[in-house]
């Protein structure tokens, strides 16, 4: 058995278990660089768990990625699910609640992004 091969078990796992959990809803998560930060410090702290490397080994992060056969981070996959998420918006039909709720009513002047008014249902152009 190769030194490779050993660790193709274990990502399986971590796939199921770390990453699932941590992409959970990120399809509407507003991410922000301290937020991307520490997202990508904990996929490789359950990386280095996972292959049983301490960080007292000082091993770069591209070496634990190749050692547990994982290209893909969890911030290009949580990319991806906004993307999917944000073409299924688009799609929906303008009348509907959820795509009002998203735009909501946009105010000219005001500093805030997006400010809703109670009582009004109605769609405006983005």
């Amino acid at each position: 058995m190769g030194f490779n091969s050993a660790f193709k078990g274990l990502t399986g796992d971590y796939n199921s278990m770390v990453k699932s959990v941590l992409i959970y809803g990120a399809e509407t998560w507003s991410l922000y660089t301290d937020d991307r930060r520490r997202i990508n410090a904990t996929e490789m702290d359950a990386l280095r768990r996972s292959a049983r490397i301490s960080k007292l080994d000082i091993k770069p992060n591209e070496y634990i990625r190749g050692k547990m056969d994982t290209q893909d981070m969890i911030l290009d996959d949580i990319t991806r699910k906004q993307l999917i998420w944000y073409g299924h918006v688009e799609r929906i039909d303008p009348t509907r609640l959820t795509k009002i709720m998203i735009y909501g009513n946009m105010k000219e002047g005001n500093n805030e992004a997006v400010l809703w008014e109670p009582g009004k249902m109605e769609y405006i152009q983005p």
